[in-house]
């Protein structure tokens, strides 16, 4: 394995091998903080990339995983500031980037957001599991929305994401790993749209003390304020109104399949909704923001078709 580096180059080619010798593995730290790097091309023969391999090379602004990586540990890119995107070659067996965000290839797990990476984020719908250190030290990041697949937000998930100021849990989620929200300095607000998740009393250390909101009809909140140290306050609020956004009244489709898009006023008191066709059976819809835009694939039938769709509160 390539365990380290003496120098400081600006331009970094891991070769495919030395010595006569396969290189497979860039091993733990073996490049941290190295700030003189820009940019890093890895040989064609690594396999395994170890925890931590780039950590805060904070002038990093080009990193490609080639298709020979089939594992990658935690912290690989954490703290890399300048690093825009990860980019994964597109025959990787395991790994994908979409949006320059690091996943495994059925895109279930978001493993890596780059450091350079700011402003708002929303994560796919296919994703069921924030992986550990995700989005460790995003500090450019205000927001990050969590659809209603992710189940489990893994330890570090958001640890330092000092610019996030709220933070949106669908009730989806059932676990919170450890300082998964640690040192989230400007985190004011923490909306959960569900029951109270397992946490243990790291999720918000070093934060500015956030308010935790949560529905009525939730449970489990007096534990998890104790758990966590953290006021818990229901929210007083009123039933949401959905509108349908497309197809409009009346508009013509020749397609036999349609995507039918709409809206949520009060979204934070929606835990799902629900469509159906022409009077058929009920289709749940999806979201990537919190039921704010939600949507649902509709098959129609020659002639006149009707949609209709309800919301469904945390009262039911």
């Amino acid at each position: 394995p390539i365990t380290g580096y003496t120098g400081n180059p600006t331009v970094l080619n891991i070769p495919s091998t030395t010595n006569g010798l396969p290189v497979t593995s860039i091993g733990q730290n073996a490049f941290i903080s190295r700030n003189s790097l820009t940019s890093v091309t890895i040989g064609t023969n690594v396999t395994s990339i170890g925890s931590c391999a780039f950590y805060y090379c904070i002038g990093l602004t080009n990193a490609t995983i080639p298709v020979s990586v089939t594992s990658i540990a935690p912290y690989v890119f954490g703290g890399c500031s300048s690093l825009p995107a990860i980019t994964v070659d597109t025959n990787n067996p395991i790994f994908s980037s979409v949006a320059g965000v690091l996943f495994d290839k059925s895109l279930a797990t978001l493993i890596a957001c780059p450091g350079g990476k700011a402003g708002n984020y929303t994560i796919p719908n296919s994703v069921t599991s924030i992986g550990q250190g995700a989005f460790y030290d995003c500090s450019s990041l205000t927001n990050v929305s969590i659809p209603n697949s992710v189940t489990n937000i893994g330890p570090q998930a958001f640890f330092d994401c000092s610019s996030l100021t709220s933070a949106t849990i669908p009730s989806s989620v059932t676990s919170i790993g450890p300082q998964a929200f640690y040192a989230c300095s400007s985190l004011t607000n923490v909306f959960f749209q569900g029951n109270a998740p397992s946490a243990d009393s790291s999720v918000f250390n070093d934060d500015n003390n956030p308010t935790v909101y949560y529905l009525p009809c939730t449970t489990g909140w007096a534990a998890f304020s104790v758990t966590t140290g953290l006021q818990t306050v229901e929210l007083n609020v009123s039933n949401p109104t959905l509108a349908i956004t497309s197809p409009v009244n009346r508009q013509r489709w020749s397609n036999a399949v349609f995507t039918v898009m709409g809206t949520a006023s009060n979204n934070v008191a929606v835990t799902n909704v629900w469509l159906h066709l022409n009077g058929g059976s009920w289709t749940n819809a999806t979201t990537a923001n919190g039921w704010t835009n939600w949507s649902a694939t509709a098959s129609l039938i020659p002639g006149t078709n009707t949609v209709s769709a309800y919301a469904v509160a945390p009262c039911g």
